[in-house]
């Protein structure tokens, strides 16, 4: 695909007609009787983003198996694991298949506070990156592991730039594959606090607005998951919101989050000890390092499982 970036509410005005067709093609498809089934294959390859909240607040520490790390450190682990996880996953006959489409956004951490493509050294002029991009070009390998993401942490929380930075980012890859029957996108969301540049309404409708792109297979996916320090009891996957705290944020993140599809119900029952038959919230607030794993495998598992 380009890498022309249109960012949020800041389009460049040559391009506003082309990005209104663009946007038309990425949300009129009809979604098919049996959706999130489409197989993922070279020709017809998924998208993965993350959204990593890079804010000030991200230096605070957590534990992981016993050792204090940043919230930024732990977060840039776990991306960089779950990456060198898809890599091998798509290695097929001895040669990688471009099975999945990756971009990562990162939103506060820098002085002009503003959301914008992660990657760097050699992806750095990137939005979203191949597999065998991924591969090739890592910031640099320990043994067999490659590592891309880097901890970043400063200044405010830019939510929503990041929200509309993936939609528009998502509006030209899913118009640079229409009318193929392609597994949604998946966004996940990875932050440790609210937004300072929106309030609840617009949060939630810009993640509406996410959720509205599709493919014949369904909408994308978009997950919020709240990373906490603190004691409070986690809430993974709520049904409905008299599950979650008394609380603006929880309420906030569970308005903005997609309905997950029956597909994904198995896992969640195997972490949660829940019954397998309700309809979940892709959202987790409060969750543990483990748990954050556990989130980002399920998250991406169905489409990853459906390659070919």
């Amino acid at each position: 695909m380009s890498d022309i970036v249109f960012t949020g509410n800041h389009l460049p005005s040559k391009n506003l007609l082309r990005f209104a067709d663009l946007l038309e093609s990425a949300t009129k498809p009809t979604i098919k009787p049996r959706p999130y089934t489409a197989k993922v294959t070279r020709t017809t390859p998924t998208a993965f983003v993350f959204l990593l909240d890079q804010s000030g607040s991200m230096r605070n520490t957590l534990t992981v198996k016993g050792q204090l790390k940043t919230k930024a450190d732990f977060l840039a682990d776990a991306v960089n694991e779950l990456l060198n996880q898809i890599i091998p996953e798509c290695r097929r006959e001895g040669e990688y298949r471009n099975y999945i489409d990756i971009c990562v956004i990162g939103y506060g951490g820098d002085a002009d506070q503003t959301a914008k493509y992660a990657w760097q050294g050699g992806l750095s002029t990137k939005s979203m990156v191949t597999i065998g991009e991924l591969k090739d070009h890592p910031l640099e390998r320990q043994g067999t592991k490659g590592k891309w993401i880097t901890p970043k942490a400063g200044h405010l929380t830019p939510m929503k730039q990041a929200i509309e930075l993936a939609h528009d980012t998502l509006v030209q890859w899913l118009a640079s594959h229409s009318g193929k029957d392609i597994y949604p996108p998946v966004v996940i969301n990875l932050t440790d606090g609210a937004a300072t540049d929106a309030d609840e309404g617009e949060l939630i409708e810009a993640a509406r607005k996410l959720r509205t792109l599709r493919t014949a297979d369904g909408q994308v996916l978009f997950y919020n998951v709240h990373l906490s320090g603190s004691s409070n009891e986690p809430v993974l996957f709520p049904c409905q919101t008299d599950e979650l705290p008394d609380d603006d944020y929880a309420r906030t993140l569970f308005a903005m989050s997609s309905d997950l599809p029956a597909i994904y119900n198995r896992q969640i029952a195997q972490i949660t000890g829940r019954d397998a038959s309700p309809a979940y919230t892709a959202m987790a607030l409060n969750v543990s390092p483990i748990q954050l794993v556990q989130l980002l495998n399920i998250g991406t598992s169905v489409s990853r499982r459906q390659q070919q």
